[in-house]
């Protein structure tokens, strides 16, 4: 395991500054000795200086490094270090002009050196974005800033030096602006330095030459979607909307067009959160971007005077993205053959909306095929066209290009050799080898076949035509064995076995079915077809919830086979296995009753899985398979099964050894440690490397090989569960996990089992929270629609929306929390129901919270929300006293309210704390319950 370097990029830039200063420090004391007569002077000031300069270059090497990211140096540096560090690069980049906004709001960028004019940007980008931040309020640090004897630490900074900072930066902000709109004008070219670019003087060389010749260009549309974005933000909050959402909405256009970006660092929800709060300021409706579809029919139309010249590459274009409609794109074959284009372009046409069609599962016309056939030089633009888009396809599109190459290629007669140049092309990724060699010697077979077989094909008549449709219609719409069997022996003769096989995109079967019912050993060739589409009609049937009619067909088909192959009779009743559990579910509540029957079966299913592994079943039965075990408190079962699992079935293993040991065994926290193991693997990040345009190493995330299953699955896993000592299990693991890869205090999430779990972790770096959070939030979804009223459940909900900010849906679950446990609030409320909440709840405690509650009112001395309306349901005087000094004089017309007088007996000051309570309880479940719902 690779461990994270020590220190950080961003301490290394802070601590060569910090050294820096402690040689320029030194430099000046020997100068002050040097009028004191002390020998050698001029000797050690001179290296002092150079050791300052030789700092600092270091601490620049440190920041092209980290490709002058300012989002990355905000979060790792003190404000002073920051501007330290662009000063440096100012002085290196533009030796004599002071960093002084005025003096640059004079400058011409264009007479500038491209590096000059990356330093000036950068830093006035800085000074927007640290006068913007300024305005947002900010939680005040918990640990003081003290500095400890002998450990100097140069993260810290003093309050009265960012209070400079910040005063001249604000001081400057309009010249700032001023450059950075001179830069939108004229965008000249800019480089940004590199590692290289930057010397390091020794004691015994002074030349401190910078080569920026070895500086990297940075893109001009990066850098001006970069500052469009920030320009709009100085808009935004000086409330001139219109100029503001005109710049944030250029930034939203150019980001779409942006394959990748490496200088600019937008972040998409919140510049899509300007752009709506600018048009709901301005009351106009959000200016919608410029599609991606719009720009390749631009591109389209502006070539129609040139006779469509690119009109090829445009369209191999769109079938990576696919954003054009067909009918647009059959439209332009259609205005070819009108305005008597080349033939050539008109069949590159044909055949990039040919693969199009295929992407989209729309089946191949045999008119194209016949166009193949008569002309085999095409078929390398076909191979060249179809090899293009497999990077950018989904795994669905790659199936349907693969039934597209492999129907073409049982078609096209063996004299055009297309099987050949499938061989010798990088299409062949897309069939497994077994595929291959049946493909091989249907190539062999077709040596006896006569030339143009797609000739007796298709139906030479109308009239037949017609009657074949009605066939092709009658086998799409028959659920009946008998009908289907007749009807494809009557259709087989007519239109060849793969076009009965896909007649319909939803006939598409799994890898290991298909092959199966392909190699079954059959003395009529329709025979395989009707085993296939009884088993792809049940699977429609099962989306369709026809339970029962899924049933039947595969009891059909597996009642043809059982006798020809035991592998494929295996997983047909899988298959059947399969849909009884899903009517099961969906007819049943899953942890209701016992149902012995299907325990048995998915007990065989599990233990015939281990015992014949070439028989492994499919993911989808085994996730219901081990899932209804766990729901059907079949725990031994599980927990009893060998070591050399793998899947969902270790997985089940895992959490029914758990659940068997809950609540008081003493061996829990081993099966604990176990499953937290597990799931810890399920979640890291396979960290590769890679490098950029610019040569500059970059980390790119994958989801993880190691865990037993991906994430993705496992996700899927936890959301089916429905047994409430499985599914508190999982929250718990996963509240668990997120507490300790969030590190937060103040965000924790509660659950149930919390002791149960490790509270470190040594790779924490390495796991995606993004998804522990995305896992953690819909499985808690998933177990309140089993139990809405589970306290337990209802705070762990609260405490997640709370840790992701999300406070309005927060206090609706507290809230029902609150109705739960008291009844209506017909209770006391005690303080283990809310121990952290607002003032006002403060309140309802036996023993008024007056730490938190203090706490909350000076931590809103600019108030942002809605809190003068919640005054009149504070009964405390304590609170209202200390309101009045902190606050609003306000409050006085509260306090002096008679029921609250101090000198009122017990009775009176009860009933107006009730009174309050029910009033102010009432307004918030109307606000929070009644309103979310």
């Amino acid at each position: 395991m690779i461990k994270c370097a020590e220190p950080s990029a961003s301490e290394l830039i802070a601590l060569f500054l910090y050294q820096a200063d402690l040689a320029g420090i030194m430099a000046k004391e020997i100068a002050k000795s040097s009028e004191e007569g002390v020998e050698n002077i001029d000797t050690n000031i001179g290296k002092e200086n150079r050791k300052v300069k030789a700092l600092k270059a270091l601490a620049l090497r440190v920041a092209s490094l980290l490709n002058w990211s300012l989002v990355t140096l905000e979060k790792g540096l003190p404000l002073a270090a920051i501007e330290n560090i662009l000063v440096e690069l100012l002085s290196v980049a533009l030796p004599g002009v002071e960093p002084i906004a005025k003096r640059h709001a004079t400058l011409d960028l264009t007479t500038l050196t491209p590096v000059a004019v990356f330093a000036v940007v950068l830093f006035h980008r800085w000074s927007l974005r640290t006068a913007i931040q300024d305005t947002f309020p900010v939680k005040p640090s918990k640990v003081p800033h003290v500095q400890v004897p002998g450990l100097l630490d140069p993260s810290i900074q003093s309050s009265i030096k960012k209070e400079s900072i910040l005063h001249n930066v604000k001081d400057g902000l309009c010249d700032s602006v001023e450059v950075l709109q001179q830069y939108m004008k004229k965008l000249p070219d800019i480089v940004a330095p590199t590692c290289q670019c930057f010397k390091i003087i020794t004691e015994d060389k002074d030349d401190q030459t910078h080569d920026w010749s070895l500086a990297v260009s940075v893109p001009t549309l990066e850098m001006k979607t970069q500052i469009s974005y920030e320009l709009g933000m100085v808009y935004f909050h000086r409330k001139d909307y219109d100029s503001a959402l005109s710049l944030f909405m250029e930034a939203r256009n150019q980001l779409e067009v942006m394959s990748s970006s490496l200088w600019c660092e937008l972040d998409d929800q919140r510049l899509g959160g300007y752009c709506c709060a600018c048009s709901g300021m301005l009351g106009r409706p959000l200016p919608k971007p410029i599609s991606e579809e719009a720009r390749l029919i631009d591109s389209i139309e502006s070539i129609r005077m040139d006779n469509f010249e690119g009109l090829t590459s445009i369209l191999m274009q769109d079938n990576q993205k696919c954003v054009l409609s067909l009918p647009y794109r059959e439209s332009l074959e259609e205005d070819l053959i009108s305005t008597n284009t080349s033939k050539g372009l008109l069949k590159e046409v044909k055949t990039c909306n040919m693969i199009r069609k295929a992407l989209d599962h729309i089946l191949t016309p045999s008119a194209y095929a016949q166009m193949l056939c008569e002309n085999p030089d095409h078929l390398d633009f076909l191979i060249d066209m179809a090899t293009g888009v497999l990077n950018t396809t989904t795994t669905k599109q790659k199936e349907s290009l693969k039934y597209f190459i492999g129907y073409l290629s049982s078609v096209l007669p063996r004299s055009v050799k297309f099987t050949a140049r499938l061989f010798n092309s990088d299409l062949k990724v897309l069939f497994s080898a077994d595929e291959m060699e049946m493909m091989k010697n249907r190539w062999r077979e077709q040596i006896n076949v006569p030339p143009n077989p797609l000739k007796n094909v298709y139906p030479k008549s109308d009239e037949e035509s017609v009657q074949l449709a009605e066939l092709e219609r009658e086998l799409l719409v028959t659920c009946d064995p008998t009908i289907m069997k007749s009807l494809i022996q009557r259709l087989l003769p007519k239109v060849g076995k793969y076009q009965l096989i896909f007649l319909t995109e939803k006939w598409h079967l799994p890898k290991e079915l298909h092959h199966g019912i392909e190699t079954l050993p059959v003395p009529q060739q329709y025979y395989s077809i009707y085993i296939h589409l009884l088993v792809a009609k049940a699977r429609i049937a099962t989306e369709q919830q026809k339970f029962r009619q899924a049933q039947e067909l595969l009891q059909a088909a597996d009642s043809s086979i059982k006798d020809l192959s035991y592998k494929l009779s295996k997983m047909l009743r899988w298959e059947i296995l399969k849909v009884d559990l899903l009517y099961y579910n969906h007819t049943v509540t899953p942890t209701s009753g016992q149902n012995a029957d299907l325990i048995k079966r998915c007990k065989m299913c599990i233990n015939s899985a281990h015992v014949e592994p070439d028989l492994q079943s499919v993911g989808e039965v085994v996730l219901l398979v081990t899932q209804f075990l766990l729901n059907q408190h079949q725990w031994d079962f599980l927990a009893n099964l060998n070591q050399n699992q793998t899947g969902y079935v270790q997985l089940a293993k895992q959490v029914a050894s758990l659940c068997k040991e809950l609540p008081q065994s003493k061996h829990a926290r081993k099966y604990a440690r176990e499953l937290w193991e597990s799931v810890t693997l399920i979640f890291t990040n396979n960290n590769s490397h890679k490098r950029a345009a610019s040569g500059t190493p970059i980390n790119v995330n994958r989801d993880s090989h190691m865990g037993i299953v991906p994430q993705q699955l496992f996700t899927k896993f936890c959301v089916q569960c429905k047994e409430p000592m499985v599914l508190s299990i999982l929250l718990s693991l996963l509240a668990k996990l997120y507490n300790v890869l969030k590190d937060d205090l103040t965000v924790e999430i509660t659950s149930d089992y919390l002791t149960l779990w490790p509270t470190t972790l040594a790779n924490s770096s390495s796991i995606n929270l993004a998804a522990v959070t995305e896992t953690v939030m819909v499985t808690m979804e998933t177990a309140l629609k089993q139990q809405p009223m589970n306290p337990s459940w209802l705070r762990t909900q609260a405490d997640i929306h709370y840790a992701n900010s999300q406070y309005k849906q927060a206090i609706k679950y507290y809230l029902q929390l609150g109705i739960v446990l008291s009844n209506y609030f017909t209770k006391p409320i005690t303080k283990n129901i809310y121990d952290e909440n607002i003032m006002v709840l403060c309140q309802f405690f036996d023993e008024p919270d007056y730490a938190t509650a203090f706490k909350a009112i000076q931590e809103k001395t600019i108030s942002h929300d809605a809190m003068d309306l919640y005054y009149d349901y504070i009964w405390d005087i304590t609170l209202l006293e200390y309101l009045v000094c902190i606050l609003d004089a306000f409050v006085m017309t509260f306090l002096g309210k008679l029921e609250l007088n101090s000198s009122n007996p017990p009775e009176i000051t009860a009933e107006a704390a009730k009174q309050r309570k029910a009033r102010f309880l009432r307004a918030m479940a109307k606000e929070y319950i009644q309103g979310a719902d």
